[in-house]
Order: structure tokens, then C-alpha cells, then sequence
């Protein structure tokens, strides 16, 4: 099972790179605005993109599409991952890291061992839930990129 990641996809559509840049930039907002209207956050680079689904709860687990742009013979080809925040995977694998060697290097009590294993047990529950609220959100944004820039996916 992917802890930090969903399958990734290829996109396929007949428009120049330039112009699926120019349409994510006109139609991504900016995801450090509180309240904006924008259906997908992120940012967009000339060749690049991040976006996550807008939504009005925090979710540092929610899916975000990272793309690459590139040039191909009938248009552009986008390469394109589905991942967790890189921030939330260093969290989560430094917690578990801390507490596993405190169970490791330290055992003094009892209480040691349920400390940690209440916490590693804690973190899995956790990124359980926080999945479980990004629920179909590499589907949104495939969707999302299918209907913007008139892309098919590659098989």
C-alpha cells in the first residue's frame, strides 16, 4: 500500500505548452488566500505545476498533483504525481523515527513501551483518517486536468 502516494497518471492533449500554462495559471488560485472561490489551489511554473483540490478544512494528507509539461509531437505530454505535502511525509517519518528509538534505546518502564506504541499507533490512525478525507481527490484532479486542457489520459 502507498503511504504517501497514489498511482501516478500521463496526460496527452493537442494544446502547446505555453497554453496549458496560460490556462492553469488563468484558472489555479493561489492557495495562500483564505476564502478564495478557486475549485483547485496551487502554483504554476512555466513548465511546472502543483495543485490540491480547494477545500475549507486542513488536510496536510490531501492529494497534490505535481506535474511536469512537456513538449511532444502532437502537443504536450504531463507527466503528473499524486502525493502527499513533502512537509507531512518528513513529519510523520521523523514522529515515527523519535518514537521508535525511545522504545529501542531507552526502555526503562512499562510506560516507555505504551508511550511510543500509543504514539506510532496514534500516527497510523492519523494518516488512516486524513486518507480517508482525501478520498477520491487524484480523481478530482485528473478530471480537473482532463476538462482544462483538453488532455486524454495515456495508456
Amino acid at each position: 500500500m502507498r503511504i504517501f502516494s497514489w498511482p501516478p497518471a500521463v496526460f496527452i492533449t493537442g494544446i502547446p505548452p505555453d497554453e496549458c500554462t496560460r490556462r492553469l495559471k488563468a484558472d489555479v488560485g493561489w492557495g495562500f488566500i483564505p476564502f478564495t472561490q478557486a475549485e483547485v489551489v496551487g502554483t504554476v511554473g512555466k513548465r511546472w505545476f502543483h495543485l490540491r483540490r480547494n477545500i475549507w478544512y486542513r488536510n496536510s494528507f490531501q492529494a497534490v498533483a505535481a506535474g511536469k509539461l512537456e513538449e511532444s509531437g502532437v502537443g504536450t505530454r504531463i507527466d503528473c504525481r499524486f502525493r502527499v505535502n513533502r512537509m507531512a511525509q518528513v513529519f510523520v517519518i521523523f514522529i515515527v523515527l523519535f518514537l521508535t528509538a525511545s522504545m529501542v534505546l531507552t526502555p526503562r518502564l512499562l510506560a516507555d513501551y505504551v508511550f511510543s506504541i500509543g504514539g506510532i499507533a496514534f500516527m497510523t490512525g492519523l494518516i488512516a483518517f486524513s486518507r480517508w478525507l482525501a478520498r477520491g481527490e487524484p480523481e478530482f484532479l485528473t478530471q480537473y486536468l482532463r476538462d482544462l486542457l483538453d488532455a486524454q489520459i495515456e495508456q
